[in-house]
């Protein structure tokens, strides 16, 4: 049976593409150019992953780090040869990363995606099985771009509009030849969403953050984004923070700090009183999860700094 919220939330992102794509605004030459190239050339392709979250989650006019396309029909080879002048690298799973007045494109051909290549049992390979091939939930979408005139787009998504309508970023599919990349690509979309973080999210970020140093994601980090998100310490804490959830809580989501609070909480010894604050499950009143959280504390009590900010949020 059909949600009625996420047929609500699947006909506003539909308004906010059609304005998204509709932007002729002089700064938008460079993502008009490609899409119009796109439609000449008759090669099927969709918007895709972090591209339509941001669209969902703040509107048309969002600022966007790239805009993420799958081109069927065409070879890596064919995606070269017509967009050579504009490519700037080649990314780590084989497609192209384009600027192209400004704008950044990740652009890659249905065939070459790492899981459909890995796992072509499980994954069909098409545009409809591309949602379940993503790590997050909230990349897990697909949008039809060229279609014949009158006809409406197909949507592809795998439980995208969910993981919206409450909040959670979940995992998907856990294969990932990057591990590391993903576990810090989890807190910096949980953060800049204001989401918590899923059940099996946080046990993978349990494990694999075992297994790797904060100056190892830190570097990672840098690798990938060429910006500090988190700190060596802020990487650190986060790592910690899930961990004890996990520890205490298993099967509920766990809520990580905004930016602000991470700066506030600076001090070392004070972090265990913040683990044990933000893996308090929801509905769960902070008296009781204290309670039960003392021998994270010891007999130190929280100070009043930390209490206040902690109630007032």
């Amino acid at each position: 049976m059909a949600d009625p919220k996420v047929d609500h939330l699947e006909a506003e992102l539909r308004w906010r593409l059609r304005h998204f794509l509709s932007d002729n605004a002089l700064k938008k030459a460079g993502r008009q150019f490609l899409l119009r190239k796109l439609r000449e050339w008759r090669w099927p392709a969709v918007l895709f992953g972090g591209t339509l979250r941001d669209i969902s989650v703040h509107g048309p006019w969002a600022r966007l780090r790239d805009v993420d396309l799958v081109v069927g029909g065409v070879s890596g080879d064919v995606l070269l040869a017509a967009l050579g002048p504009y490519v700037r690298r080649k990314t780590r799973f084989g497609g192209l990363n384009l600027n192209i007045d400004g704008h950044v494109f990740d652009v890659w051909s249905l065939e070459s995606t790492w899981a459909f290549r890995e796992f072509p049992v499980i994954l069909k390979g098409d545009f409809a099985d591309l949602p379940r091939s993503t790590f997050l939930t909230v990349e897990a979408i697909a949008v039809e771009l060229n279609t014949d005139l009158g006809q409406p787009r197909r949507f592809f998504h795998h439980r995208f509009f969910e993981s919206i309508l409450s909040r959670v970023v979940e995992l998907n599919f856990p294969e990932n030849p990057f591990p590391q990349l993903s576990v810090v690509r989890s807190f910096v979309t949980a953060q800049k969403l204001g989401f918590s973080i899923g059940p099996a999210l946080s046990r993978y970020i349990a494990y694999f953050g075992k297994r790797s140093s904060p100056e190892e994601l830190y570097s990672v980090q840098l690798s990938h984004y060429a910006y500090p998100f988190f700190s060596v310490g802020e990487l650190a804490r986060l790592l910690e923070i899930v961990s004890t959830h996990n520890r205490w809580h298993p099967g509920t989501a766990v809520r990580i700090p905004s930016r602000r609070q991470l700066c506030l909480f600076r001090d070392p010894e004070g972090f265990q009183d913040q683990a044990a604050e933000w893996s308090r499950p929801p509905g769960l009143p902070a008296d009781d999860h204290r309670r039960n959280t003392d021998w994270l504390r010891g007999a130190r009590p929280t100070s009043r700094a930390q209490r206040d900010w902690l109630t007032a949020r």
